[in-house]
């Protein structure tokens, strides 16, 4: 036999039909495929709405309110306070209470003794053998060396008095409510009263002084509400003045 080709096998091929793409037809497949988990309901924002707490919802009938927040209702510092302010208001009330029934015209009598008798003292100024010839408010200067000037010492009565059993005149001052000496020397024939060139009710006049407790050279000024008053404390002065040069 001689030597042959065989003939070449033919390739079964089979052919398979493709359909055609279609917008339509890819929706209503993925309509009819299945959720990857399982079937879930349908989200919806009104039923969150029904399920959360509204302001007008009122307590369960087991007694436990609906919190919203963590921790709602819980104690601060160990210490309930509402029922805290109630307690107190609680209490306000019975006070006010108690306290509606009393009478408000009701005056306790009550006496209060002294336990130590203090017995009265007698003060003496030095002016009880004394009669006043002349007492007017005024206020009182003294000149001031090292300043060169007057300066205010006091403000009160100025009196001349005269002494019941020796008959001796002299000027006494003290100042108002601490009643201190400003003013306190014997009217000699040897001093001069002066007005002062600034002020007619004002007059100017020097002695030995003794308001501190010792004897001091001073220069005093004296002035008053009204030259009337001034006139008359000169002329009570000049008179002390005389009677006091023939004793």
């Amino acid at each position: 036999n001689g030597f042959q080709f065989s003939s070449p096998s033919t390739p079964s091929t089979s052919t398979n039909a493709v359909a055609p793409f279609s917008f339509g037809a890819a929706l209503a497949s993925a309509s009819t495929n299945k959720p990857v988990f399982g079937n879930s309901p349908k989200f919806s924002f009104s039923d969150v709405a029904k399920q959360s707490p509204t302001l007008n919802d009122k307590p369960s009938s087991s007694g436990a309110e609906q919190r919203v927040f963590a921790g709602q209702g819980s104690l601060i510092f160990g210490t309930n306070v509402a029922n805290t302010s109630i307690k107190t208001t609680n209490n306000n009330d019975d006070d006010e209470g108690d306290g509606g029934g009393e009478d408000e015209s009701y005056e306790p009598n009550v006496s209060f003794k002294p336990i130590v008798q203090l017995s009265a003292v007698e003060v003496k100024t030095g002016e009880e053998d004394e009669n006043v010839l002349f007492c007017e408010r005024g206020k009182l200067y003294r000149f001031d060396s090292e300043a060169n000037q007057m300066k205010e010492r006091g403000i009160g009565e100025m009196k001349i008095l005269q002494h019941k059993t020796t008959n001796l005149f002299r000027i006494l001052m003290r100042r108002e409510q601490v009643l201190k000496l400003c003013a306190n020397h014997q009217i000699t024939s040897q001093m001069d009263l002066k007005p002062h060139q600034g002020s007619e009710n004002a007059y100017v006049w020097s002695a030995m002084d003794f308001a501190e407790g010792e004897a001091k050279h001073e220069t005093l000024c004296v002035k008053f509400k009204s030259s009337e008053v001034a006139k008359r404390f000169v002329q009570q002065f000049n008179e002390a003045k005389q009677a006091n040069a023939s004793t």
